[in-house]
C-alpha cells in the first residue's frame, strides 16, 4: 500500500509542478497552498497522511484534499489527469515573494561560489548593495541566506576589490552581490 500511495504522491507532484509551469511560477517560488483533488477517501487519507511530501515537491506551505476542484479556493491555475487534479494557488504576499528572492539570491551565490573556484566546504563573506527590497530579503531572511551558502557574515556595502561580483536583477529589482572567502 505504501509504495502505491507514495506512486500516487509523486504523480500528483508531477501535476502540481505541471501546474506552476503553467502560471509561469518557478519552484523556488514558495505558495501559499496546493488542493489535490482525489476521487475516494481512501486515496484522500492516503494522500493527507503524506501531504509534507507534496508541499516540499511543491514548494508550498499547505496542502488540502479535497474531494471536488468546486472545493479549491483562491486564484489557482490547476493541472489534472483522468482521475486527478491539482491546483495551486498564484496569490504571492509580500512575504512569499521575499522569501522567493531569498531562495534565488542563495542559488545566485553558489553559481558565483562555483565560478569563484571556493570548495563547498569554504567559509564566505557576502556583500550586497541595493534596494530598499533587497536590503529587506536580505535582512529577513539573514539566517537561511547565512545558513545555505556558509556565509559568516552580509554586509551592505561596495564588494571589496578582488571579491566575485555580480549585478543581478530580481523581478526589476537590481543588487550587486559580492563573495570573498571569508578569513
Amino acid at each position: 500500500d505504501l509504495n502505491r500511495h507514495m506512486e500516487l504522491v509523486m504523480s500528483l507532484a508531477s501535476l502540481g509542478r505541471a501546474a506552476r509551469a503553467k502560471a509561469g511560477i518557478k519552484v523556488r517560488q514558495p505558495l501559499s497552498r496546493a488542493f489535490v483533488v482525489v476521487p475516494n477517501e481512501v486515496e484522500g487519507a492516503a494522500v493527507a497522511s503524506l501531504a509534507e511530501h507534496i508541499q516540499d515537491e511543491l514548494n508550498v506551505k499547505a496542502v488540502h484534499v479535497v474531494r471536488d476542484v468546486a472545493d479549491v479556493t483562491g486564484t489557482c491555475i490547476v493541472a489534472g489527469d483522468e482521475r486527478y487534479s491539482v491546483a495551486v494557488v498564484t496569490d504571492l504576499s509580500a512575504g512569499l515573494i521575499s522569501e522567493g528572492f531569498a531562495r534565488e539570491l542563495v542559488r545566485r551565490l553558489q553559481m558565483m561560489r562555483r565560478s569563484a573556484g571556493l570548495e563547498i566546504s569554504d567559509h564566505i563573506v557576502v556583500y550586497y548593495l541595493g534596494g530598499e527590497v533587497l536590503r529587506d530579503v536580505f535582512g529577513t531572511h539573514a539566517e537561511y541566506i547565512m545558513q545555505e551558502t556558509l556565509s559568516v557574515e552580509l554586509r551592505n556595502e561596495t564588494p571589496p576589490d578582488g571579491a566575485s561580483t555580480e549585478h543581478l536583477k530580481l523581478d526589476g529589482n537590481e543588487v550587486v552581490v559580492g563573495l570573498t572567502r571569508a578569513p
